[in-house]
């Protein structure tokens, strides 16, 4: 936190540093330099077994989060001055959010990688995968939730001069990307899986960012999810929360340079969403007074619409993904169209043979789900 505060507090308050962003440069990289440093330090030494990794990482990217929204806004923070910042708190909010999630997924990635390499046969080899991979998924959704549950907080208590829902948003975004580029180092995806480890990967950081920024928010206003049918302060944040994630995991996965190929882009879709809900309604549950032991989303009246929220808003940043990145598309001419339709007596309300004018079977949108496992809930320190 200190760190993190200090380092970025010195760049804003320099002129020629802040109008070239090195305050964002230098929140990324501090972030993730303390995340790292933190997980290969218990690696090292280890005592992953009494440290648990995804306290670390959560408690990493909460101390990061808040150092850099307390640079932002150290000049008047006594004096608790409204809708003041110094330098743009969301692009910082993403730099941390960004940096400590690769910062953390970096540092256990190259131990498996490096175990990996020294393993004797088979059976050793597949055990330190799995380690691996267990790690990896709890380290992402805690560091996600921690930066999520640092920046929502600050942003309540010092409220940013745009709006809290832009702040969550690139919070989110940089929580999944980061995640995302810190996997791709080393492929640790299963032989026989369906699914490679990156969409694993989006779903638990995007969980993670849900359900830290909705308990925030919750615990810390007055919404409330469980007596309204659609409580309007806990859709809006989770409408941003699922925009972000949804955005940073599609463009990071597509990035030739980093994830998947760009046709996994409607897997990673898939996943944000699927993680994005559970966070959501696991995060609303715990913050409206659910123990961790006994959460019950279905005690909440905003229930479906939090769902609802999840999957549009999911939608709409999978489409605005897809047009940002330089994607080939075929563009056929309408009078081509009609006279291929002719030729093969196609009758788009008689005949379907692609399924692609098939309307939704079911309205339950956790019947889409890609994983059938239940996430831990990622409850916070």
């Amino acid at each position: 936190n200190a760190f993190v505060m200090g380092s970025v507090a010195s760049m804003i308050d320099d002129e020629d540093y802040n109008s070239k962003e090195y305050p964002s440069l230098v929140a990324k990289e501090a972030s993730e330099q303390i995340a790292f440093h933190v997980i290969d330090e218990t690696l090292n030494l280890n005592m992953e077994g009494e440290w648990d990794l995804k306290r670390l990482a959560e408690a990493t990217s909460f101390g990061s989060s808040v150092g850099a929204q307390m640079a932002s806004i150290l000049e008047k923070s006594m004096d608790f001055t409204p809708n003041w910042e110094k330098y743009e708190r969301k692009q910082l909010a993403k730099s941390t959010a960004e940096g400590s999630s690769l910062g953390s997924t970096s540092a256990r990635i190259d131990q498996a990688e490096e175990n990996l390499s020294l393993a004797t046969n088979v059976e050793e080899s597949e055990g330190i995968a799995e380690n691996a991979r267990n790690d990896l998924l709890t380290i992402s959704q805690h560091s996600s939730m921690g930066s999520l549950i640092g920046n929502v907080g600050i942003s309540i208590y010092y409220p940013n001069p745009l709006d809290r829902l832009a702040l969550i948003n690139s919070a989110a975004q940089g929580a999944t990307t980061g995640s995302i580029t810190g996997v791709s180092a080393f492929d640790l995806t299963k032989e026989d899986a369906t699914e490679t480890f990156d969409i694993e990967i989006a779903r638990s950081s995007s969980n993670g960012a849900a359900f830290g920024a909705t308990f925030e928010t919750i615990a810390l206003t007055d919404a409330n999810p469980r007596d309204f049918s659609s409580d309007s302060t806990t859709i809006n944040v989770v409408q941003a929360v699922t925009y972000g994630s949804t955005f940073g995991a599609i463009t990071a996965g597509n990035d030739p340079d980093v994830g998947a190929p760009a046709a996994d882009a409607v897997i990673f879709k898939q996943a944000t969403k699927q993680g994005s809900i559970e966070g959501s309604l696991n995060g609303a549950s715990l913050g409206t007074g659910s123990s961790e032991e006994n959460i019950d989303t279905y005690d909440l009246s905003s229930r479906s619409s939090i769902i609802t929220a999840a999957a549009s808003t999911n939608a709409q940043a999978a489409s605005d993904a897809s047009s940002s990145m330089a994607t080939k598309a075929i563009r056929t001419s309408t009078s081509d169209m009609l006279m291929l339709m002719k030729k093969f007596n196609i009758n788009p309300r008689l005949t379907n043979p692609t399924k692609i004018f098939n309307s939704k079977t079911s309205d339950n949108e956790e019947d889409e789900f890609l994983f059938e496992d239940n996430l831990e809930v990622a409850s916070p320190i």
